[in-house]
């Protein structure tokens, strides 16, 4: 027997469909009439004017050989990848299906990248800002150095700074 929630009014319901309406509105409906809006209008390269060009956009670039090139190959790779991805997929869950001696093995296999790439991203994470080597935080240090004069007062930041 099938147990559902029934609800005696209409206003609970919508009370618990407010905070998902109010993401899909915030994050989804406003950015895309943002964009449309923008899409019609011409504006200057610092903002400061704007002018209001309906469709004429959109009649220069599908009019433009070159775009519409570069969306062909957009589409036929994305279809492509799209074909591919589901085909390897389906062959791999029929073939975790079919495995009946090392069923266990295989299925823990097929499921370790799902594990082992976020260890491998904290590891990479820590290699690029953490330690004396690290390249993304030397990188990142040696314009506030410049900044605050640290590098020109001191010797040994100076020879730092200069070995970068």
């Amino acid at each position: 027997m099938e147990r559902r929630v029934v609800f005696s009014g209409w206003l609970f319901p919508a009370f618990l469909l407010m905070p998902q309406l109010a993401v899909t509105l915030v994050f989804f409906f406003w950015p895309a009439a943002q964009a449309i809006l923008q899409s019609m209008r011409r504006e200057d390269a610092f903002g400061l004017s704007t002018q209001f060009v309906a469709a004429e956009n959109f009649a220069a670039v599908l009019g433009d050989p070159f775009y519409l090139a570069s969306a062909e190959v957009t589409l036929l790779f994305s279809v492509a990848v799209a074909v591919l991805a589901l085909a390897a997929g389906l062959l791999l869950a029929v073939m975790a299906d079919r495995v009946v001696r090392g069923a266990a093995v295989y299925k823990t296999v097929l499921l370790l990248p799902y594990a082992v790439a976020p260890a491998i991203a904290g590891v990479l994470w820590l290699f690029l800002f953490n330690g004396r080597a690290a390249p993304a935080r030397s990188r990142l240090e040696l314009p506030a150095r410049r900044r605050s004069g640290d590098a020109a007062g001191d010797p040994r930041r100076r020879l730092e700074a200069d070995q970068l």
